[in-house]
């Protein structure tokens, strides 16, 4: 039985005490994969915010809820005090938040890694070029690449990108899920 660690759905970011900002990850397709994976019967951790998609099949599963990225991280943050609702156009500087995946391998160097990169309105092209570089950076086995306009409630239009090139998925996030637990089930 494999330990399997599988994030998903959109962390959130403080602005200020009350305002925050984050993306539109439901986690659905991670919740899929987690249940591939324990229909594989691999030890499966879920960690995702509170209104993530949650894996339906997983016996005994291990749920672990966080907020922000440094929230994943297992670190604090203090994001002050509210900005006042009367300030005249308010300009938020973002700053990068820590990437995740960049810290995995340096923690545990023998892990198995899936990166995930999704885009949107970007060409087949720098889709697969950006996904390359995701996984070279953070030395990746491979990593699951799509397009904001290649999901719908129908479809999930996927590619596996690593160093040897790049290749369909799956055309559904059942297929996706499927495909991912298929191919990374060499490294029992």
């Amino acid at each position: 039985m494999r330990e399997v660690i599988v994030t998903a759905g959109g962390l959130s970011e403080p602005i200020d005490s009350v305002r925050s900002i984050t993306n539109t990850s439901t986690g659905a397709l991670g919740a899929m994969v987690a249940d591939e994976f324990a229909r594989n019967s691999d030890h499966v951790t879920f960690v995702c915010p509170k209104n993530s998609s949650t894996p339906q099949l997983v016996p005994d599963l291990q749920i672990r809820y966080v907020t922000t990225a440094r929230n994943a991280l297992e670190t604090s943050i203090d994001s002050g005090r509210k900005i006042p609702s009367s300030a005249k156009a308010p300009v938020i500087r973002l700053k990068p938040t820590p990437k995740l995946i960049a810290q995995i391998k340096a923690l545990q160097p023998e892990t198995r890694l899936i990166g995930f990169k999704l885009l949107s309105q970007v060409s087949l092209e720098e889709l697969f070029e950006t996904a390359g570089r995701l996984g070279e950076v953070n030395r990746c086995d491979f990593v699951v690449a799509n397009r904001l306009e290649d999901i719908t409630p129908d479809a999930h239009l996927a590619y596996f990108v690593d160093e040897a090139g790049s290749e369909l998925a799956g055309k559904s996030k059942e297929d996706v899920a499927k495909a991912i637990v298929q191919r990374s089930a060499q490294w029992k």
